[in-house]
């Protein structure tokens, strides 16, 4: 068997807090994560991957497989608060940024051989949680105040199996991809 997991939690935070007992109070804050596939020495992009090439993989009585996964789990939370007699502008922002993509790759010069089952199996899973609030108060009646949040989850995890090789099995082969994300986002202002 072969397999190529990538099992990854990135989490951020950040808060503010201004306050004064004069005019103009001004809270802002801001969380980024971002998760990218890398480049390698031969100028390749790439995720969490298995690539076979012109190779051939053989098992006689045990199970061939080959898994890619990939699970991400990101959390940016982003709190602004603010107060002042006559003036006060709370904000925040949360971002989660994730473009890690989960593949196999067999190419037409290998060959995979087993004596039983074999599988070639991608997966790619996550769960991204954004939250961001601002919360700006006046403590005068003629004063003014507003909040703002906003959160965002950008998410493109390609997910894929391609096989253009030969395959010999005895019993059953699966070839799947499945991608699952979960994404949450709270903004208040």
């Amino acid at each position: 068997s072969v397999s190529a997991l990538d099992d990854s939690y990135v989490g951020s935070g950040a808060g503010s807090l201004a306050v004064t007992s004069g005019s103009g109070a001004i809270g802002i804050a801001v969380a980024v994560n971002i998760v990218s596939e890398s480049t390698n020495v031969l100028n390749e992009t790439r995720g969490t991957e298995i690539i076979v090439t012109d190779s051939i993989l053989a098992t006689t009585d045990g199970v061939m497989a080959l898994l890619a996964s990939t699970d991400t789990v990101m959390v940016a939370v982003a709190i602004g608060a603010a107060a002042a007699k006559t003036g006060s502008f709370a904000g925040s922002a949360a971002v989660n940024n994730s473009g890690i993509g989960t593949r196999i790759n067999v190419n037409t010069g290998s060959t995979i051989t087993s004596g039983t089952n074999f599988s070639a199996e991608a997966f790619n899973t996550g769960a991204y949680t954004a939250i961001a609030g601002g919360l700006a108060i006046s403590t005068s009646s003629s004063g003014g105040a507003g909040g703002a949040g906003i959160g965002i989850n950008l998410i493109d995890a390609e997910v894929s199996v391609a096989f253009d090789g030969s395959m010999n099995v005895t019993g059953d082969a699966v070839l799947g991809a499945s991608g699952q994300q979960t994404l949450l986002v709270v903004a208040l202002g």
